[in-house]
């Protein structure tokens, strides 16, 4: 897991990183990011069997936020990583959505409820508005390609719900695991 920036666009109750550090912290420059990568492929070269690629996932906050660095590194060390972002979807626009799926990059989106209001309870913006349906529409978009997943934070607000969030993640076509 490599985490580019500090910052999120979004102020989730539940996160681990202080509220000040996810709205002003900083972005890795795209050059240490470069080089962090090419010290991880040497290492992994160096322990895994040949023909083997470890797997890179860009982390939180909202890597995304740092999309410039993350694409750049993942044209950069295609051929050393297979790569994945682990995403709030919200920043997932149809050019980030063509490249990472155009590099068979692994997308995992987070969606915690199966409706806005219970998504709204602990995932908002940093100006309060709701992320519920831009995360639906990005999941939307998803049909179809064969590596992207979705992970759901358990909280008191969502419990009661978990039923509902399997059966929407069914009439989405979340791929599943076996």
């Amino acid at each position: 897991y490599l985490n580019p920036t500090e910052r999120c666009n979004l102020n989730c109750t539940y996160c681990y990183l202080p509220g000040e550090q996810r709205s002003t912290g900083s972005h890795m420059p795209a050059d240490v990011l470069m080089a962090s990568l090419a010290r991880l492929r040497d290492y992994f070269h160096s322990v895994m069997p040949e023909g083997r690629k470890p797997r890179a996932i860009f982390h939180g906050a909202e890597p995304l936020m740092n999309q410039a660095a993350v694409f750049a590194a993942i044209e950069a060390f295609a051929d050393d990583f297979a790569f994945g972002v682990q995403t709030n979807g919200t920043l997932l626009d149809d050019q980030a959505l063509n490249f990472l799926t155009a590099r068979n990059v692994s997308i995992g989106l987070s969606l915690d409820g199966p409706i806005a209001a219970v998504t709204d309870a602990t995932r908002r913006t940093w100006g309060g508005k709701s992320v519920h349906g831009k995360v639906l529409s990005a999941m939307e978009r998803l049909k179809g390609y064969g590596s992207w997943s979705v992970i759901t934070t358990c909280t008191t607000e969502n419990l009661p719900y978990l039923t509902d969030m399997v059966e929407l993640f069914h009439a989405h076509e979340v791929p599943t695991c076996m």
